[in-house]
């Protein structure tokens, strides 16, 4: 079974920068999906979402499609229409619907997920969307990002039959509900059965960090008759922020090695911070991709998951304890950058620490030299 390979969007870290970075270190994605563009009622995107687009800023290798992700409430089709105008003029031939995104603030405006609360409305917006589409003559796929339901995944069944009413080019599936924001076990006998009854090309997403698991969802697949020739991708976001050559490996590539991490953090970095102009920011980006990257290293040391929040954030330092005053307590010297010469709890101790300095530190050599320690010794 050969499935496309997408990259997820996550607000904050998959920007343009990071996008051609991570291709160029670590191909393998057969399409990035933008972080979403917040619609709204003056026809205009914020000045950094229209750099995020420009075609000049993604140079992606032949081949690799971008996909512009936009969120909008269902109550205003005619914002998604002017998106797709303004996609369409800047050569997009895709916009992708977030109906997932489980943040409150986010859900509160009845946008991302909270567009999945009433289904009528839902209806409604498809509706004036794609007659909106072939009324004036715009020329772009639509696609949707939904999660099962708000509540229950029993919610499926029904934004299920709303989705095929309508022409969608892929039905990206994220195969929890809202209330479970990222944590615990995707409903994947869920995901099946829509699979099985979808008549839309069908995207899988939920928990896909190694291969193994990816192997494991293709035998559930090829177990449900016709669900294989409707599975077209799947969509991989925390998974390959955890390991940047996932993509890679999948399709019998190498695993990363300690040098190529090296080079591709330093470039992003260095990306950030010519672009910014402001090293502080730069860093603070930098920390959102280690909370990732960093949990993984340390759970390859360890043997054992290291703890992340809903958000897939490593909880307060990694296990660093902290005093009252939310101060790391002090530990013993992070080792000097050169061959790791520790093993088990010391070896583990000096990785937590250097782990502690880049969620805290605001100094880039500091960054430097914590980030390069933790590389070579991965």
């Amino acid at each position: 079974m050969s499935l496309l390979l997408e990259h997820a969007p996550l607000e904050g870290i998959t920007g343009c920068i990071y996008r051609a970075v991570h291709a160029k270190y670590f191909p393998g994605a057969d399409a990035y999906y933008t972080p979403f563009l917040s619609l709204n009622q003056h026809d205009h995107l914020k000045n950094r979402e229209e750099m995020d687009l420009a075609p000049e800023n993604n140079p992606l290798p032949a081949g690799v499609r971008l996909v512009p992700q936009v969120l909008v409430s269902v109550a205003h089709p005619e914002q998604f229409l002017w998106a797709a105008r303004h996609l369409q003029a800047l050569g997009y031939d895709e916009i992708n619907l977030n109906a997932g995104c489980p943040s409150a603030t986010v859900v509160t405006k009845h946008k991302g997920a909270g567009i999945l609360e009433d289904q009528d409305a839902l209806d409604a917006f498809l509706d004036a969307v794609f007659e909106g589409l072939s009324r004036d003559d715009i020329r772009m796929n639509v696609s949707v990002k939904t999660r099962l339901g708000l509540h229950s995944p029993s919610e499926m069944k029904d934004l299920l039959a709303v989705y095929c009413r309508y022409p969608l080019s892929k039905l990206i599936i994220h195969a929890r509900v809202k209330d479970q924001l990222y944590e615990g076990k995707p409903e994947t006998e869920v995901f099946l059965k829509a699979l099985t009854q979808s008549r839309i090309p069908v995207s899988y997403n939920g928990n896909i960090y190694t291969i193994q698991d990816l192997e494991k969802l293709k035998e559930q697949v090829a177990e449900r008759e016709s669900a294989a020739s409707h599975l077209a991708s799947v969509m991989c976001g925390r998974g390959v922020l955890r390991n940047p050559a996932l993509f890679r490996q999948i399709k019998g590539g190498q695993a990363a090695g300690s040098k190529e991490l090296k080079s591709f953090t330093e470039e992003l970095f260095e990306g950030y911070r010519s672009s910014m102009n402001n090293a502080g920011d730069a860093l603070f980006r930098m920390k959102e991709l280690w909370s990732y990257l960093g949990a993984a290293l340390l759970e390859e040391k360890t043997g054992s998951a290291a703890s992340e929040n809903g958000s897939g954030t490593p909880e307060n330092g990694y296990g660093i304890s902290e005093n009252e005053s939310g101060t790391p307590e002090k530990g013993p010297a992070m080792p000097q950058r050169g061959p790791a010469t520790f093993s088990g709890d010391a070896e583990i101790h000096a990785l937590e620490k250097a782990l502690k300095i880049i969620r805290k530190t605001r100094s880039v050599q500091e960054y430097l030299a914590a980030a390069s320690y933790l590389l070579q010794s991965s």
